[in-house]
């Protein structure tokens, strides 16, 4: 059957299928003048709509960015002397690992803190406590201590570089002494996130808490040594490489101790202003 309002073919029906026309039985021969209007199935029409707009410019950066931060911090955990290794164009990727390793530290010291609250407080009597199933200590009241004892640490680090590349004359300029710095960072990044993991799963705060430590410490004490002492030998002053690198371990530690004592000095202070003492 041919419809003679749209010349559209169909098999049978009493009504056109493309333009709705009544048809008749006598309908089997095209009208003249007027061109079959092509129907279109629905998966056509989807196919013919409006093309899929382009990809973010600022998301793809963002993944492209991630995946190869992602594979060059393996490669640092894997070989970290690599990272003495590391150029100006790579400043961001050492950025982003020092701000990272703040960010797992200060939240592995917030968890284990709150952690620690609710070992405090019998299981037995939890369920006396009027909303215990959110009770968790004051996020920024924990983080806050946290967030300034690691940056003053890592600012007694980077503090003792910078002191003894000036006196070795390296001529390395902040951007790169920051960029080798942080990704000099990457295996104890690593140590920092597993440390998190441990304080969320409960699998293990006494280990959470030792890799903690052995994270600042490195930190604090090696991490200045190796700088210094990988590019004393290459200076005029090579021969003495090996005290370059333990005064500027000493000076890096020099500091925090100061900082730690003080702090103490001034929480006992704080007590005694209570009548603790």
């Amino acid at each position: 059957m041919i419809c003679s309002n749209c010349n559209h073919e169909q098999e049978s029906g009493k009504f056109c299928g493309n333009c709705g026309f009544e048809l008749s039985a006598g309908d089997t021969s095209p009208t003249p003048g007027i061109e079959p209007v092509p129907t279109s199935s629905p998966a056509s029409t989807a196919r013919a709509g409006t093309a899929p707009p382009p990809p973010n410019e600022n998301v793809e950066k963002a993944k492209a960015f991630s995946k190869g931060y992602f594979q060059e911090v393996m490669g640092y955990v894997k070989q970290p002397n690599k990272a003495f290794s590391a150029s100006e164009s790579q400043f961001g990727h050492g950025l982003v690992t020092i701000g990272l390793y703040v960010v797992l530290f200060v939240m592995s010291i917030y968890v284990g803190a709150d952690n620690f609250l609710l070992s405090l407080i019998p299981a037995e009597d939890l369920w006396l406590i009027e909303g215990s199933a959110e009770l968790s200590l004051p996020f920024w009241e924990i983080a806050k201590p946290g967030l300034l004892f690691i940056t003053v640490l890592l600012a007694a680090s980077l503090g003792s570089i910078a002191i003894f590349n000036m006196i070795l004359q390296n001529g390395q300029s902040l951007k790169l002494s920051l960029s080798k710095f942080g990704n000099l960072l990457s295996p104890l990044l690593a140590l920092n996130g597993v440390a998190l993991l441990l304080f969320l799963t409960g699998i293990s705060v006494k280990l959470a808490v030792f890799l903690l430590v052995v994270s600042l410490m490195l930190v604090v004490t090696l991490i200045p040594s190796l700088f210094i002492y990988h590019y004393s030998l290459r200076s005029a002053k090579s021969q003495q490489a090996f005290y370059w690198a333990v005064l500027a371990s000493l000076t890096s530690t020099g500091i925090a101790v100061l900082f730690v004592y003080n702090r103490f000095k001034t929480f006992i202070d704080e007590l005694g202003g209570f009548g603790v003492w």
